[in-house]
């Protein structure tokens, strides 16, 4: 069981280092994209910021049951899913104490700019979503 976590940990990790190094990089201008303070939650839909820190957080301790519950964190697939939602969905909240807001700099074409935690999180989800009968339940 020790070994799973550190299977879901090492992403996380991973996930959550690079996007505070291309967030650091971002608001330092070394990388050269378009840099936006997101104050709300995805879209840029407002909201209070004690209100949107309470949901973050728990949507993050409903992903971790609801991973323990409904997936066999046993399988690789499973471990790294898991890892980089962790990993984004940290690496979010670690702007959100530290600055008030996420910062977002990749921006395609129309649509609302995102960064490498948000990458992260729809990775995972996309991950569990197209293999889920392969990762749930032992």
């Amino acid at each position: 069981m020790r070994k799973n976590f550190i299977k879901i940990f090492l992403p996380a990790i991973g996930t959550i280092f690079l996007d505070q190094i291309t967030k650091y990089l971002i608001f330092n201008g070394f990388i050269n994209m378009e840099y936006s303070k997101n104050t709300g939650i995805a879209f840029g839909i407002s909201m209070p910021f004690y209100l949107l820190s309470g949901i973050n957080v728990f949507l993050l301790f409903l992903i971790v049951y609801l991973a323990y519950k409904e997936l066999n964190l046993s399988k690789i697939l499973s471990q790294i899913s898991m890892g980089i939602i962790l990993g984004g969905a940290i690496g979010n909240i670690i702007d959100r104490l530290r600055y008030g807001y996420v910062i977002d700099f990749i921006s395609i074409w129309k649509y609302p700019s995102f960064n490498i935690a948000d990458i992260g999180i729809t990775a995972g989800i996309f991950i569990i979503v197209l293999f889920y009968g392969k990762l749930k339940l032992r």
